[in-house]
């Protein structure tokens, strides 16, 4: 789930309830330093700045205009955290530097737990993935998507100063293998069981149903691990959807993977 509205709120320095805000000055400024004065940050802190001494500085005339591909762009998992709640603060700078963050203020957090209570899954064993991991659904059937959506909303209307609510799947696989959610199963570009088209059909799905009532919040997913690859059928999301690719095939020692 995202952060409470409090620490949010501290994250973006103001008001939670708007999830825009800028950097393009900021942004614009390392730019040109970067293109026109060759500078880079390296390394976090004092020992990672390359800066170029110069006798003279000559700078062209310049009419350029740039904008980001993806609205958000992080680097997990370089300590940026480390060290308690405020984290390095030479890490977080050099992350700047990077030109990461932006303008859209989500988090995409694995969630499913959050949405449908054991009670409700007691009465309906049959709402848990078949042949898969104790915390997957089958998402192919309305009456789940129903009773997500309705967790959804409800979450929504308790936390009313948040602008956004995460419906990632747990982490992991084992999504369900009924004949009816297999049948949106495809083959990634490894020959591998890739399950984008039917995770992107279930935020639709929710986003559908939520999105009557709380047009104005954005529902933040994951596109990630066996999810991740563009799925071969074209799908149209839905405008209340903000999807969030993680590259896991990048994390940690991933590069190292054949």
């Amino acid at each position: 789930p995202p952060p409470p509205p409090e620490e949010l709120s501290k994250v973006l320095g103001g008001a939670v309830g708007d999830i825009r805000v800028s950097h393009g000055t900021l942004i614009g400024t390392y730019a040109f330093l970067e293109r026109f004065l060759d500078v880079r940050w390296l390394l976090p802190g004092e020992w990672g700045e390359d800066i170029p001494k110069r006798a003279n500085l000559r700078i062209p005339r310049i009419n350029l205009t740039e904008s980001p591909d993806f609205s958000k762009r992080i680097l997990a998992y370089v300590q940026e955290s480390a060290g308690g709640r405020k984290g390095r603060p030479e890490v977080n700078e050099w992350i700047r530097r990077q030109k990461l963050g932006g303008t859209l203020l989500t988090s995409a957090g694995h969630s499913w737990d959050e949405y449908v209570s054991k009670e409700t899954l007691k009465e309906h064993p049959e709402y848990l993935a078949v042949d898969g991991d104790k915390d997957k659904y089958c998402t192919s059937k309305e009456a789940v998507v129903r009773e997500f959506a309705q967790g959804v909303i409800h979450w929504i209307e308790k936390n009313p100063e948040m602008p956004f609510a995460c419906i990632s799947p747990t982490d992991g696989g084992g999504f369900c293998k009924c004949s009816t959610c297999l049948s949106f199963v495809e083959k990634d570009p490894h020959g591998e069981p890739s399950y984008s088209y039917l995770i992107l059909k279930f935020y639709n799905d929710i986003a559908k149903i939520v999105g009557v009532k709380h047009s104005d919040k954005l529902l933040c997913g994951l596109v990630y691990y066996n999810y991740m690859y563009p799925p071969q059928r074209a799908i149209s999301m839905k405008p209340n959807v903000a999807l969030e690719w993680a590259a896991l095939e990048y994390y940690g020692l991933g590069l190292y993977k054949p």
